[in-house]
């Protein structure tokens, strides 16, 4: 029985997340798309000559694909745990990064000024979902509940 309940509440989320996504990308993309007209972007995209070149359109569509998959991924992670943790989880995402693309990305021109303040976000980020995560789970004091005043009765 107990088993049932567990399937029927995971279902009941797995739906729900989507159901999220889905009126997430429903709303965003009338705004999207107001935006690209205005700024004349949407007409740069239809006249992309790119769009009759097999491998851009498989580039595109896989591109598409795991958009989905990070904004659902991120919907559930927030679903099982809390919007702090998906918070946190996405500063080590970007931690990694940051430290991934320094070594392959080819792009990074190392100088002790860079580094070094790449290595102060780091320690800052680090320090910031540390203490974020400590403050959430250290209980709050029984004064500071009630606004300061101590309980009226008295054992």
């Amino acid at each position: 029985m107990m088993a049932g309940v567990i399937q029927h509440s995971l279902c009941n989320l797995y739906w729900h997340v989507l159901w999220g996504e889905y009126y997430n990308a429903l709303f965003m993309v009338l705004l999207a798309m107001a935006i690209t007209y205005m700024t004349g972007d949407l007409d740069l995209a239809i006249e992309y000559d790119g769009w009759g070149n097999p491998a851009f359109l498989v580039q595109f569509i896989l591109a598409c694909i795991m958009g989905f998959i990070l904004m659902y991924s991120i919907m559930l992670c927030t679903a099982y745990n809390s919007a702090l943790t998906t918070t946190i989880v996405g500063c080590l995402k970007n931690l990694l990064t940051t430290y991934v693309g320094m070594v392959f990305g080819g792009d990074y021109i190392f100088t002790w000024t860079n580094f070094i303040g790449l290595n102060i976000s780091v320690v800052g980020s680090l320090f910031y979902s540390y203490y974020t995560f400590v403050e959430k789970k250290q209980p709050k004091p029984q004064g500071a509940q009630n606004g300061g005043e101590k309980n009226s009765q008295s054992s």
